[in-house]
């Protein structure tokens, strides 16, 4: 039984646990409700939370203040004052901005709001579209079928350029991998690179400069759309097995496992 294991160590077991368990526990007996009401308990509980960054608590006078004052402290601090009950009014929340969408919600497949929340990129069922969210204005549309087509859309630094980049996600001679810019200014359009593959792959994130795109579950091909450089990267991994991979400003980090036992898993970085 737990009980038998002491009050001492069973309050240093629950500091380490949290909220959760030490409420759990106080419902199984009364003298573990007796022990779970220990006031040093939950002042260990609290310095928990705050020492993880979970809980942002004002200071308290750990001598005048009694155990139910800190649980309350804690409830406050999780759902606010009183909202555990059923009888609390709920607060509604502030509706920032809004615009009408001309496509029903069950045409828009994905959608992705930019870093500063100026516009947002919408994927229908057959376009791509990039709305300006204070006023709705759609500076950007092309056609696409979300089946074949990945995307991503990255906003430049100044703010006066978005890039579009469109990814073939089927093996169709006829699509073609591209990257185009809108001049946010005057919403003209350039597509500035074009480039056609042959295999089936994805691209798992742009970059300004270079491209990852996966032609199968073990070879990349790095793209320097800029230069018109390709450099194809072979990891040899494990069939099956896909390499994953993260692009930095400098760097392309790849985590894949090798082909060869006893399987370890490797994590290789290419400097760019």
């Amino acid at each position: 039984m737990l009980e038998d294991l002491g009050p001492d160590i069973i309050l240093q077991v629950l500091a380490l646990c949290g909220v959760h368990a030490t409420v759990s526990l106080s419902r199984a007996s009364r003298g573990l409700r007796v022990i779970t009401m220990t006031k040093q308990l939950w002042l260990d509980i609290l310095d928990n939370l705050a020492f993880n960054g979970l809980l942002d608590l004002p200071p308290i006078d750990r001598l005048s203040v009694s155990t139910d004052e800190l649980i309350q402290l804690v409830k406050c601090a999780v759902g606010g004052p009183k909202s555990w009950l059923f009888t609390f009014p709920l607060s509604q929340p502030a509706r920032q901005l809004s615009f009408l969408v001309s496509q029903p919600v069950e045409e828009i497949i994905d959608l992705h709001l930019l870093g500063g929340g100026q516009y947002i990129g919408l994927c229908t069922l057959n376009s791509l579209q990039i709305h300006h969210v204070d006023t709705g204005r759609k500076i950007y549309c092309c056609p696409v079928d979300h089946e074949r087509t990945l995307w991503s859309i990255e906003l430049l630094a100044g703010g006066q350029i978005l890039r579009v980049l469109l990814v073939p996600a089927t093996s169709p001679s006829s699509d073609r991998l591209t990257i185009q810019e809108v001049d946010l200014l005057n919403d003209q359009v350039n597509e500035v690179f074009s480039l056609a593959f042959t295999g089936r792959g994805s691209c798992r994130e742009p970059g300004l400069a270079f491209i990852p795109y996966h032609v199968n579950q073990t070879e990349v091909v790095l793209i320097n759309w800029r230069r018109e450089k390709c450099l194809r990267l072979d990891y040899m991994s494990y069939p099956y097995t896909a390499v994953k991979t993260k692009l930095t400003p400098n760097h392309l980090v790849a985590l894949y496992t090798k082909d060869e036992k006893p399987f370890h898993t490797y994590l290789a970085i290419t400097s760019l």
